[in-house]
């Protein structure tokens, strides 16, 4: 907003509708990483890919100046909106799937109180950083105007065309900031290893539980094959209808006549 506001003065309404397209495509790609993680039942490639375009748009931030357009504005915040919806929510799962089912509130929560504490640490440096530029940029005159953030609105045409280059380079020092600490990110991304769903350490309440399903199925096994009749094997044998009498018996019979 600093940058839309003080250097391309533009409304406050416009600024705030440039950051909709970041916003949007951040709940997007949020959703369809999710989508993704449970097909493939793994996450790093989702992290790795959302912190690849993290860094691209904080890097291409860097261009932005007095004459950027708006069109490539909106295309590089798309980026970053991507970044961030592919590497933030899902770095919650990848945290989970590394910790025991009990410890799943104590991650959410450290995850979201880290979150913020970055958020804060990165709005002081970069309000450090933007009146440092300013004040070695300015002169002894001018200085006082690095103290607010919006006491450029004041300004007339002559003083605006003095201070604008001057705000722009500290705007690009700023962008510098956040393309270093993206860089940061990607090289952390890859520091670690995807396991799977599947890793995840296990409780010793889940362990009993496993091992006590385990010995009910053996247990329901054995009893069913004991339950169960031995059926003997049978030899059929084939009996015929009529025994022949032998021959020597019928030739006794006609001597005796």
């Amino acid at each position: 907003p600093l940058y839309y506001q003080n250097l391309r003065r533009w409304s406050s309404f416009a600024s705030a509708a440039l950051l909709l397209p970041i916003i949007g495509i951040q709940i997007i790609v949020s959703a369809l990483a999710g989508r993704i993680m449970t097909k493939r039942e793994h996450y790093g490639g989702v992290i790795r890919s959302g912190s690849i375009f993290l860094f691209v748009g904080s890097c291409l931030e860097i261009i932005f100046d007095r004459s950027t357009s708006p069109v490539a504005i909106i295309f590089i915040l798309l980026l970053v909106g991507i970044g961030i919806g592919a590497a933030n929510q899902p770095m919650v799962v990848a945290m989970q799937a590394k910790t025991k089912k009990s410890e799943r509130a104590v991650v959410t929560s450290c995850r979201n109180f880290a979150r913020f504490f970055g958020a804060a640490c990165g709005l002081g440096v970069s309000s450090a950083v933007l009146q440092s530029s300013l004040k070695s940029g300015l002169s002894l005159q001018d200085q006082e105007l690095a103290s607010s953030a919006y006491s450029l609105a004041s300004l007339g045409f002559e003083d605006r065309a003095i201070i604008d280059p001057v705000y722009a380079k500290a705007m690009r020092y700023v962008f510098i900031t956040n393309a270093a600490v993206g860089t940061v990110c990607l090289l952390c991304s890859f520091a670690w290893r995807d396991h799977g769903y599947n890793s995840r350490p296990k409780d010793r309440d889940e362990e009993r539980g496993e091992s006590k399903s385990q010995s009910t199925t053996m247990m329901e096994g054995v009893r069913s094959g004991a339950n169960e009749e031995p059926v003997a094997e049978r030899v059929i044998v084939a009996q015929p209808d009529s025994i022949p009498e032998p021959a020597s018996s019928k030739t006794s019979e006609k001597v005796l006549l």
